[in-house]
């Protein structure tokens, strides 16, 4: 009895501590291995940034988890993220024409074009999106003392392929709207492409 008991013992600090992994509380969850891929947890999966960018690539940080093995964990996040991330550069671009459009003055073709643009961009096909890096913690779940895989993914896309988004969708929704408001469009359209020129100077 003694005997099964210490293996039992030796079994747990093993499962906990061994193979250099560290343990520590995530939202009330416990993860005994930091990851299955890398030693040190990479800033870019600790940051809480979703975007941000350097040296003209807009790089974007998700995360996917509920995952049984290492394997299934990396393809599936691959895809999943892929997406939530292609949905982060739709709301990005929605964003900056927001802004453009409110810089602006008022009309009552605002909302019109508004509306046009944000259809056009919710059907958008992203593409120029990679996914650079994808780094996988096991989780320990207290309470319900399930096991999972968590995945962060750290996505790319150039600042070229990001502005033929751009291009794309206002192109499209040009070729949409009543004539009467593409004079207001143009106008939208030079505001909407002035990060251009400001992220090129800040270069």
């Amino acid at each position: 009895m003694k005997k099964n008991y210490l293996v039992a013992v030796v079994g747990l600090f093993v499962l906990l501590f061994g193979a250099g992994c560290s343990t520590k509380s995530i939202n009330s969850k416990l993860v005994l291995e930091e990851s299955v891929n890398s030693t040190n947890k990479p800033d870019w999966a600790s940051s809480d940034r979703v975007s941000w960018t350097e040296k003209r690539v807009i790089y974007y940080r998700s995360m996917a988890e509920g995952y049984d093995t290492v394997q299934i964990a990396d393809r599936a996040a691959r895809a999943e993220v892929k997406q939530s991330i292609a949905e982060e550069i739709r709301e990005t671009i929605r964003s900056e024409f927001r802004s453009a459009v409110e810089s602006g003055p008022n009309s009552d073709s605002t909302g019109y074009l508004s509306n046009a643009f944000m259809s056009v961009v919710d059907n958008l096909e992203v593409s120029g999106l990679r996914i650079e890096r994808v780094w996988i913690s096991r989780i320990y779940e207290k309470g319900s003392e399930q096991e999972f895989y968590r995945a962060y993914a750290l996505g790319s896309i150039s600042e070229s392929e990001y502005n033929k988004l751009k291009r794309a969708a206002l192109s499209k929704t040009k070729s949409k709207i009543d004539p009467s408001t593409k004079r207001l469009a143009e106008e939208v359209e030079k505001r909407f492409f002035e990060t251009e020129s400001q992220r090129s100077g800040n270069e």
